[in-house]
C-alpha cells in the first residue's frame, strides 16, 4: 500500500509482484507514476483510492489465477470522490482486445476495470504482452582495461569499462557504477558512470607523468568498479616512457641519429644517443645516421637542405635476413631500453633526383610519372640489395629547371634513352635523357610506370648515378661486338628476380654482376664494355666508388632475391612542383598532316608555344599522324617532310587547336630551308648555315635558344657561298652545353616560311675515349682515345638532304626496296672528317620511326653517303637492344636503311 504524508510524487517502476491479493494500493494522497511493473495477483493488480492523480502506464496487469472476479484496476471512489479520469493508458490487460470495462469497453476480453463510467482512460492499450517473470538485478561486475602496459607520460588516455551482468548473465542497463584507483595514480574523467543497454559504463583514464612512478620500472594500479556491494577489478601497469639508445658497432652512443617507429620518423637522439618515445610490443624500429651529404654541382637540388646535394650516405641499424629482406629491430619488451646498433656494413645511399618534363603535362601523365619514379626507387633498392634508393624526387614540368635536372623528359617520340656516366657528380650538361614514353622498342608508347619504363630509368641511372657501363657489348678496337652478362638467356627466361645484370638487359633482370659469384657472373662478363672500362664487375665498381668514411657497401656472396619493398616509406618521397598552367590542351590532340596527293609521307614536327617555348614532337607515322604534347589553342605547329626524299619537299606551319583528331592539309612551302650548325671559331661559338630553295627577300632571321639559357641569341646572318646560302655565328654561354634549337624564318616571293632546327656540339678531351650522341639519342658515336685531337668539337645532326642528290636517293630506295629507319646524320668535327683511329657508330631504331613497322630489322645496314650514292657498311644488328653498329674510318654522312618487310612475301603472294 502506497501512502505519503505530506503528498509527494513517487515512482514505482520495474517490479514483479506475484500471487498477492493486491499488487499495489495507492491512497488518495499519492502522486507520481506506477510504470513498467508486472503485477500478477489474485484479486486486483492495482487499487487506486479516491482522487489520487497517480499515472498507471506500461504495466502488465493480469491475474495469477483463473478467478472471474479478478480486477486489473480497481477504483475505490471514497472520500474525496474521484473527479478526474485516471490515466491508465498503454498497459497490457492480458488480451489484445483490451480490458473489460462494463460501461466503456464491454467487448474487451482482458482483465477487468472496476470503476464508474468515464473514470479511467485506458485506450490505447498494449496489444502484446510486456510481462516478465523476474526483475533483473546486478549480479556481476567485470573491469575491461585495454592497452596494457601503459607508458606514464602524463598525456595518454585510455577507456576503463565496467560491464555489469544480471542474474541471468545478460547485460544490466541503468546501473550506477562507481570507479576508484589504488594507488591514486592518474586521473579519471568521472568517478561514476551509468551502464547502457549493453551493460557497459565507461570513464576515461589519463596516465600520470613518469615522475609519479617514483623511479620504479613498473607500477600496477588496481581499478575497482562497484555497483552497490558488487565489485569488480582490473589492473593497469604503468611503465616509464620507453627509450631507444642508438650506438655504433663499437658501443659509442650516437647523437643526432634519426629514429623511425613503424615507418614514421619520431625524432633524433640526444647528446647521449637517447630518444624516448611511444612504442608498443612488436613495433619495428630503425635508426640511421647521415655520414655524408655529397654536394651537387647542379642547381635546384637544395631539397631539405640549405645547399644543393646529390646524395646522402647513412649508417643504419637495418639488418637483412638470409633472403636479403630488411630485418628491423622488433620491440619485445617496452619496459626496457631498446638498443639499436648502426653498422658500417648496413649503408643506405639516398639520391636527390630532379626531373624536368619539357612540356606542360596532363594530370594523368603526372600521376603516372610519380608512380614511375616511386617504382624506380623500389627497383633500385632491389637491385642494390637494399642499399640505395631515390630519397627525394622532385618533378617539374613546362621545362622548369631543365638545365639542372638529373632526368630530362622530352616530348619527342624519337628520343632514345641515354645517360652520361657519372653525371650525378657533374654539372649542367650531364643528364639522363628520356622521351615521352618507352616500352623497350619505341619512345612513342609505353607508360613510364610499366616495368619496361621504370627499369630503363634505373638502367640509365646505372650509368648516370653508379658510373657503370653497358654489359651487352664490348669494343674490339673500334668494332662494337655484341656480348652478354651473365647470359643471353636473361632476355627470355622467367627468372627476372635473380637475373644479372641490369646493365645488360634491365627489362628482365634485377641484379648487378659480381665477379665469381654463381648466378651473378659468367666468363662472358669479361667481354663487356663495363669490364673494359674498370676491369671489375658492377658490384665491385659501385663499392669502389661509394665506399666512403663510415659506410661500406655490402657485396653479395650469392644471388639475393629482393628486397621486395622499401621498409620505411619515408625514406623515399616523390613530389611534384606546383603546376605551371600555360593553357595546354587538357587532352593532347592527335594531328594528321595529309600530303597533297594522299601518298604516305613522314613529317618532322615542332611546336612553338605562344610564349616562345620550342618543343620538338618527333616524327609522324607514314600517314602523317602524331600526338602533340604541351600545345594549346593558338600555338604554332611547324612541320617539314622527312620521307620520302624529294627535291620538292613539303613544309609549313599551322595554328594549334585542341580538336582531336584533326587533319591539316599540307602543300608546297613559300621556301624550303635546310640548316646546319657546325663548330665555330671559338669554343663557345656555333656556325649557322641556312640554304634556301629559292630567292630570299633580305636575310633569314635566326634566333638560337641554348638549352638552359634564360633568353635566345639573335644571329646576324649574311650571304655566303652559293646563291641561296646564308651564314652567321652564334656566341653562346660557355657555362652551358652547346646544344639547343634555332628558330628560323625567311621570306620569299610567295610568303614567309618558319622553321625550327636542333643542334648539339660536344668537345673531345685529350687522351680520353668519348661517346657522343645526336640530340635525339638515336645516333651514338664512340671515339677511342686519340681518334681526334683534344679540344676538337664534334656535332651529329640531321643531314642536309638537299645536298645529297635527293633524286638519286629516291631511285636507290625504290630500286632496292630500302626504307630509312634512322637518319641520315651528318657527323663533323672542328678538325675535319679524318680520324686518326677508327670509330664506331651505332644507330638505334625505334618502332616510332615513321616507317619502322614496315621493315625487316635483320636486313638493316648502316650506309655512308659517298660519291653521290649510299654505300652499305659491314654492320652488326642487335635486335634485343635495338641498334645497328658499324666501324667508321672517317666522319661523314650516315643513315640506317632496311629492306621493306613486304619484299620477303612477294614470292608467296605470287604463288
Amino acid at each position: 500500500m502506497l501512502s505519503t504524508s505530506p503528498a509527494c510524487a513517487v515512482s514505482v517502476t520495474g517490479n514483479v509482484v506475484k500471487d498477492f491479493v493486491y499488487g499495489i494500493q495507492a491512497l488518495p494522497d499519492v502522486t507520481g507514476t506506477i510504470a513498467g511493473n508486472t503485477l500478477r495477483t489474485t484479486s486486483a493488480s492495482i487499487e487506486v483510492r479516491g482522487n489520487s492523480p497517480v499515472k498507471v502506464n506500461q504495466n502488465c496487469l493480469v491475474s495469477s489465477t483463473t478467478s472471474s472476479t479478478f480486477r486489473g484496476l480497481l477504483i475505490t471512489d471514497t472520500s474525496p470522490s474521484r473527479t478526474t479520469a485516471l490515466d491508465a493508458r498503454n498497459n497490457w490487460w492480458g488480451h489484445n482486445t483490451g480490458p473489460y470495462y462494463a460501461t466503456d469497453n464491454p467487448t474487451g476480453e482482458g482483465s477487468r476495470i472496476q470503476a464508474a463510467s468515464g473514470k479511467v482512460l485506458f485506450s490505447p492499450w498494449l496489444t502484446t504482452s510486456n510481462c516478465v517473470d523476474s526483475v533483473p538485478v546486478p549480479k556481476n561486475v567485470a573491469v575491461e582495461v585495454t592497452g596494457d602496459p601503459q607508458i606514464a607520460n602524463g598525456l595518454n588516455t585510455l577507456p576503463l569499462t565496467a560491464r555489469v551482468l544480471n542474474q541471468e548473465g545478460g547485460p544490466f542497463a541503468g546501473a550506477t557504477v562507481a570507479f576508484s584507483l589504488s594507488p591514486q595514480l592518474g586521473t579519471l574523467s568521472a568517478t561514476t558512470a551509468t551502464t547502457g543497454a549493453d551493460g557497459r559504463a565507461t570513464v576515461q583514464y589519463t596516465v600520470p607523468p613518469e615522475s609519479a612512478l617514483g623511479g620504479q620500472s613498473r607500477v600496477v594500479v588496481a581499478v575497482t568498479a562497484a555497483v552497490g556491494s558488487i565489485r569488480g577489478s582490473g589492473n593497469i601497469s604503468l611503465v616509464p616512457v620507453p627509450c631507444v639508445r642508438v650506438q655504433n658497432s663499437s658501443g659509442i652512443n650516437i647523437a643526432g641519429a634519426e629514429v623511425f617507429v613503424n615507418n614514421t620518423l619520431v625524432g633524433e637522439t640526444d647528446a647521449q644517443g637517447k630518444l624516448c618515445t611511444m612504442m608498443d610490443l612488436d613495433d619495428a624500429l630503425v635508426a640511421r645516421e647521415m655520414v655524408l651529404q655529397q654536394p651537387s654541382l647542379k642547381g635546384a637540388h637544395d631539397q631539405d637542405s640549405d645547399a644543393n646535394w646529390a646524395f646522402r650516405a647513412y649508417r643504419t641499424s637495418m639488418d637483412r635476413d638470409a633472403k636479403g629482406e630488411p630485418a628491423p629491430f622488433i620491440v619485445a619488451d617496452v619496459g626496457r631500453e631498446q638498443v639499436l646498433v648502426l653498422r658500417e656494413t648496413n649503408p643506405l645511399f639516398g639520391f636527390n633526383i630532379v626531373v624536368s618534363v619539357e612540356w606542360e603535362t596532363t594530370a594523368e601523365y603526372m600521376r603516372d610519372l610519380r608512380q614511375a619514379f616511386a617504382s624506380a626507387s623500389q627497383y633500385l633498392y632491389d637491385v642494390t640489395n637494399g642499399q640505395m634508393l631515390f630519397e627525394r624526387v622532385t618533378i617539374y614540368e613546362h621545362g622548369q629547371h631543365m638545365a639542372e635536372a638529373d632526368y630530362q623528359i622530352r616530348a619527342s617520340n624519337q628520343e632514345w634513352p641515354r645517360a652520361r656516366p657519372g653525371g650525378v657528380f657533374g654539372g649542367s650538361g650531364a643528364h639522363i635523357k628520356l622521351g615521352r614514353y618507352f616500352n623497350g622498342s619505341s619512345a612513342n608508347s609505353g607508360p613510364w610506370s610499366e616495368p619496361s619504363g621504370f627499369r630503363t630509368m634505373i638502367h640509365e641511372f646505372g650509368h648516370y648515378g653508379l658510373w657503370l657501363y653497358d654489359s651487352y657489348f664490348y669494343y674490339g678496337g673500334a668494332t662494337k661486338v655484341p656480348s652478354s652478362c651473365t647470359s643471353p638467356d636473361i632476355v627470355t627466361n622467367t627468372t627476372y628476380d635473380s637475373n644479372a645484370t641490369i646493365m645488360d638487359y634491365q627489362r628482365n633482370s634485377s641484379e648487378l654482376a659480381m665477379e665469381d659469384v654463381e648466378g651473378l657472373w659468367s666468363k662472358s662478363c669479361y667481354d663487356t664494355h663495363q669490364y673494359q672500362q674498370y676491369g671489375m664487375s658492377d658490384w665491385e665498381a659501385v663499392a669502389d666508388r661509394f665506399d666512403r668514411a663510415g659506410v661500406t657497401m655490402h657485396l653479395p656472396s650469392a644471388v639475393v632475391v629482393g628486397p621486395a619493398a622499401i621498409p620505411v616509406s619515408a625514406w623515399s618521397v616523390v613530389t611534384t612542383a606546383p603546376t605551371h598552367n600555360a593553357g595546354a590542351c587538357l587532352v593532347p590532340p592527335t594531328v594528321r598532316l595529309a600530303s597533297p596527293d594522299g601518298t604516305p609521307m613522314v613529317f618532322a614536327v615542332v611546336l612553338r608555344r605562344a610564349g616562345g617555348q620550342v618543343i620538338a614532337q618527333g616524327l609522324t607515322d607514314k600517314w602523317g599522324r602524331i600526338q602533340v604534347l604541351g600545345g594549346g589553342e593558338g600555338d604554332q605547329l611547324i612541320f617539314r617532310q622527312s620521307w620520302p626524299p624529294s627535291s620538292t619537299r613539303i613544309s609549313g606551319s599551322a595554328l594549334m587547336t585542341c580538336d582531336d583528331p584533326r587533319t591539316i592539309l599540307t602543300g608546297t612551302p613559300p621556301l624550303y630551308l635546310d640548316f646546319s650548325a657546325e663548330p665555330g671559331p671559338a669554343a663557345n661559338q656555333v656556325e649557322i648555315e641556312i640554304t634556301a630553295s629559292g630567292a630570299v627577300q633580305g636575310l633569314p632571321i635566326v634566333t638560337v635558344y641554348q638549352t638552359g639559357a634564360a633568353a635566345g641569341v639573335e644571329v646576324s646572318m649574311g650571304a655566303g657561298g652559293p646563291s641561296g646560302t646564308f651564314t652567321g655565328t652564334a656566341s653562346l654561354s660557355a657555362a652551358l652545353p652547346l646544344e639547343g634549337k634555332a628558330v628560323v624564318s625567311a621570306t620569299g616571293a610567295a610568303g614567309t616560311a618558319p622553321y625550327i632546327f636542333s643542334f648539339a656540339i660536344e668537345t673531345i678531351a685529350a687522351g680520353e675515349s668519348a661517346t657522343l650522341w645526336s640530340l635525339d639519342g638515336q645516333a651514338e658515336l664512340y671515339l677511342p682515345a686519340g681518334s681526334l685531337p683534344g679540344g676538337a668539337r664534334v656535332t651529329i645532326q640531321p643531314a642536309n638532304v638537299a645536298t645529297l642528290a635527293a633524286g638519286s636517293l629516291a631511285a636507290q630506295a625504290v630500286g632496292t626496296e630500302l626504307v630509312p629507319l634512322v637518319g641520315p646524320f651528318r657527323v663533323t668535327s672542328s678538325s675535319g672528317d679524318a680520324l686518326s683511329n677508327e670509330a664506331s657508330l651505332s644507330l638505334f631504331y625505334s618502332d616510332a620511326s615513321g616507317l619502322a613497322p614496315g621493315t625487316d630489322p635483320t636486313t638493316a645496314r648502316i650506309y655512308r653517303w659517298t660519291g653521290g650514292q649510299w654505300v652499305p657498311l659491314e654492320s652488326a644488328v642487335d635486335q634485343d637492344h635495338r641498334y645497328v653498329s658499324a666501324t667508321l674510318s672517317d666522319l661523314g654522312t650516315y643513315a640506317l636503311w632496311s629492306e621493306a618487310s613486304w619484299r620477303t612475301y612477294v614470292p608467296l603472294l605470287a604463288k
